[in-house]
């Protein structure tokens, strides 16, 4: 069962009735009759006053707080897109010297080889992913410039797409070389990459150079410690 007459309760009601006791028996005063609605009167107007005065502060606070979390909110998204900027352009940078040795790797031989395709394929998983997948699930405030972001999908899509052909030639080899014997099928296969990997470089070379070109509007966030 619920308890209605709490303490609490008991000593507010006793308050109450002993005020309203304390009224009646004197509201015959015509000196405290008015003090008492002299008393009410500022009670109410103060009351009518301070209320409006109240809630107009209280909305005002919570703007400038809305405001405040609204910048901070802003503040650290353009961080976060300046700290993006600068990962992608290393990783890049890093995915083009691990190209560089992949291409050097390719014109070792011009015959297709076992050996040569475990090297290229062991030199090939050296590119990085990690700056791109974020720059993929994540929105940046503000955005890339559209041409910047064309030449980072595009050149990381290029090194993706190089790194699965190269697992495909790789294979290949195996089958035309090693089942059919035909050294001309598998030769070709190593041509091929060979013309992919060039392209590749190409358009990573245009990523980095763009990245140079808006580095300015990206300075690097300092860390605070």
């Amino acid at each position: 069962m619920k308890r209605y007459l709490t303490p609490a309760w008991l000593i507010i009601t006793g308050l109450m009735g002993v005020t309203l006791l304390y009224f009646i028996a004197r509201v015959g005063e015509v000196t405290y009759r008015d003090a008492a609605l002299a008393n009410l009167f500022s009670t109410i107007l103060g009351i009518a006053i301070g209320i409006p005065i109240a809630l107009e502060i209280n909305r005002r606070q919570t703007e400038q707080s809305s405001k405040r979390e609204s910048l901070e909110r802003e503040e650290a998204n353009q961080l976060r897109t300046r700290a993006l900027f600068h990962r992608l352009k290393e990783e890049l940078t890093d995915n083009g010297r691990t190209l560089d040795r992949l291409r050097k790797a390719i014109d070792e031989s011009s015959h297709s080889r076992q050996d040569h395709w475990e090297w290229l394929t062991a030199i090939a998983e050296g590119f990085r992913f990690d700056a791109c997948a974020d720059f993929a699930s994540q929105q940046q405030h503000p955005a890339f410039p559209w041409d910047l972001e064309d030449d980072i999908r595009l050149s990381f899509s290029m090194l993706s797409g190089l790194q699965h052909r190269l697992r495909e030639a790789s294979a290949s080899h195996g089958f035309y070389l090693g089942y059919i014997a035909d050294t001309s099928k598998a030769d070709k296969y190593l041509t091929y990459i060979q013309d992919l990997a060039r392209e590749t470089d190409r358009h990573v070379e245009n990523g980095i150079t763009n990245f140079s070109r808006h580095q300015s509007a990206y300075p690097r966030p300092q860390r605070s410690y």
